[in-house]
């Protein structure tokens, strides 16, 4: 199994794991007693995943990095592995009220943190740049697609054109970029993780919001995902948020 893998690496682990199969990542994420590998081709997403584990390093309680290895055009990235339970987890759906609050807290912990020497730039324009090339090189899943989305538009390309005409001023702060249940750990109602950073950075404030959002009713359901939105303290834009619930169509 292990063939193809890189000694260095080899010689941090051992044979016994278990193959991640949450969420819609196109790595293949080997789980260990108490490390993680991530295996998958290198891309500007797979490289900035590691650029960003080091730079949060002491802003949020992300993995630490053991060894990062390219090989073959592919990036090895092993990490140790993340304290608590996901939020996806049994014990937090079973208490949405108590997860929706975390969440919440989880979100304005994102943008406590100074993003001014960030080393990644996942604003609006770069990340509807990074859509078109998606677009281009036949990498968007349009099985995966929302039946919203689907019923209003007829391919990406259509998806691309709305939103360059209804772009918007970026509102910046630190943006996970998949702000996701299966991604944010928890244990004893504190945050013990945040994983699966490879579109993290600066970005607009409405990316993680959205799909923080999306993943809520997709796990929970909508009275729960607009109760989050309530916990933000915001005057929510649903234009912004469904903008942005779009925009993640193409990646």
């Amino acid at each position: 199994m292990f063939e193809n893998i890189p000694k260095e690496i080899k010689d941090l682990i051992n044979d016994e794991y278990k193959l991640d199969n949450i969420g819609c990542s196109k790595s293949k994420i080997y789980i260990f007693n108490d490390k993680v590998l991530k295996v998958e081709k290198s891309s500007v997403e797979s490289n900035n995943e590691y650029v960003m584990l080091k730079w949060l390093e002491g802003k949020l309680p992300v993995p630490k990095v053991i060894k990062f290895i390219k090989e073959n055009d592919f990036n090895y990235l092993l990490m140790e592995k993340a304290p608590g339970k996901m939020a996806i987890d049994k014990e937090y759906l079973n208490n949405p009220d108590k997860t929706i609050k975390l969440l919440s807290d989880t979100i304005k912990k994102f943008w406590e943190i100074d993003v001014n020497n960030c080393p990644v730039n996942n604003t609006l324009n770069n990340k509807l740049l990074f859509a078109k090339y998606n677009i281009d090189h036949n990498l968007v899943d349009v099985d995966n697609f929302e039946e919203t989305t689907t019923k209003r538009f007829k391919s990406p390309s259509d998806i691309f054109s709305y939103l360059v005409l209804n772009k918007f001023e970026d509102d910046i702060v630190f943006s996970h970029g998949d702000f996701c249940l299966p991604n944010i750990f928890f244990e004893n109602d504190n945050l013990t993780g945040v994983i699966d950073l490879g579109r993290s950075g600066i970005g607009n404030r409405y990316n993680d919001i959205s799909l923080c959002y999306r993943s809520i009713t997709h796990n929970l359901n909508e009275d729960y995902a607009n109760k989050f939105l309530e916990l933000l303290d915001l005057d929510i834009d649903f234009k912004k948020l469904n903008y942005f619930i779009l925009l993640d169509e193409l990646f």
